[in-house]
């Protein structure tokens, strides 16, 4: 919380681990703020902070650190974790090898055994009331805040589906996505491009539309794949994705082209190896492409670049 006040960065390494880690999740200016240890409520510093800790320094965390799952079985820290913004909870994956793993894997929780707020424990049972108002405020109710938690526990469980990521390199040096020519009208387009392509001088390479029709459905003649050079995907479980490196892009579908992204892309200098990109790295025929979607927070909230 300090310093967060004060403005001044976290230190590089985990705090779990003790050595630098390359992680999406660590990646914030600020590490959040975590009361695991608070004065008497009746001390001078609470009476005269009051305010600043329980509302204003909340606003300044631009993450959420829980010590594990454990900590989802008292008040406290679901206090805390419903004013994150980008909250993270550490599993017994991200533990090194000791006591604290093996209490993490004896009382940690998952989406299935959260019990929610209403299990919750407090060493001061008057708390509870408080704490629940709090929640209610900030989600609108318990139950929304417990739904929340269950779906974060979700997101940075081990298991989920099928991810990959595409190199870097392979996308900005793509020949058919920055190859720049007068645009043809295509039956395949949206009428928005359509009527944006009819006076027949617009120069690009695809649109967003186009490479879904041309690549992606079921009777394009070329797969995805195709569009780039070999070697250029890699594909990953979910609990491995969680802790690489990559970027993050928003881009229009309609009226923008690959090679316009592209050499906005190339001036920015991206400084990582790999990028996640829905129209290139999700499977949009996938059976469990819902599943990837409903993570978006996950994916956006654990990328290096955005």
């Amino acid at each position: 919380a300090a310093s967060a006040a004060r403005g001044t960065p976290p230190p590089t390494a985990s705090p779990l681990s003790g050595r630098p880690r390359r992680r999406g999740w660590t990646r914030a200016p600020y590490v959040g703020f975590g009361f695991l240890c608070m004065p008497p409520e009746d001390s001078d510093y609470v009476k005269k902070h009051f305010d600043f800790v329980y509302t204003e320094m909340p606003k300044l965390a631009s993450e959420l650190h829980i010590f594990g799952t454990s900590s989802l079985k008292r008040a406290w820290p679901l206090f805390e974790l419903a004013f994150s913004k980008r909250p993270i909870i550490y599993t017994a994956a991200d533990f090194p090898e000791g006591p604290l793993l093996q209490h993490e894997r004896e009382n940690g929780v998952t989406t299935e055994s959260y019990g929610g707020f209403a299990s919750a424990d407090c060493t001061v049972r008057s708390d509870i009331d408080g704490i629940k108002r709090s929640i209610e405020e900030i989600h609108g109710s318990v139950e929304v805040f417990d739904d929340k938690v269950r779906s974060l526990l979700s997101w940075q469980s081990d298991s989920g589906p099928q991810m990959r990521l595409l190199r870097v390199d392979a996308l900005l040096n793509c020949s058919v996505l920055t190859t720049v020519q007068k645009m043809q009208v295509s039956p395949k387009m949206s009428d928005v491009v359509k009527s944006i392509l009819s006076s027949g001088d617009t120069l690009g390479s695809l649109t967003s539309h186009q490479v879904l029709a041309d690549y992606w459905n079921s009777d394009a003649e070329s797969s995805v794949d195709t569009l780039f050079r070999q070697g250029a995907f890699v594909d990953l479980s979910w609990s491995d994705f969680r802790k690489a490196s990559y970027a993050v892009l928003t881009y229009g579908w309609a009226t923008i082209t690959w090679s316009d992204i592209i050499s906005v892309l190339k001036e920015a200098r991206m400084g990582v190896e790999y990028v996640w990109i829905d129209i290139f790295c999700l499977g949009q025929n996938a059976t469990d492409k819902m599943d990837v979607i409903e993570r978006s927070p996950a994916i956006y909230g654990g990328a290096k670049e955005y």
